[in-house]
């Protein structure tokens, strides 16, 4: 193997865990036809990392539960304000 190639293996982790059923149908009913799942691990995963640092001011590390529900309800009501605005 490259040192290229080895390189590019390593950077690459893999984990596994469990879903509930009804969030895998729903991931499943996000991925164009003959898309991995990994896909949306990783959309969702950046997603989230990329929103750390600014719940990091708000919430203990540890503190998951909260995380979730800020960041359902911004979603929230930013979906509202931009539906609000093209009415």
């Amino acid at each position: 193997m490259t040192k290229l190639l080895t390189k590019l293996i390593l950077v690459m982790a893999q984990t596994s865990f469990r879903v509930d059923d009804d969030v895998m149908e729903t991931i499943n009913g996000r991925l164009a036809p003959g898309q991995s799942k990994s896909v949306w691990y990783r959309y969702a995963v950046q997603t989230m990392v990329e929103c750390e640092d600014d719940l990091d001011e708000l919430f203990g590390p540890y503190e998951f539960q909260e995380r979730e529900e800020f960041v359902l309800q911004a979603v929230a009501e930013k979906v509202e304000e931009v539906q609000r605005q093209n009415r």
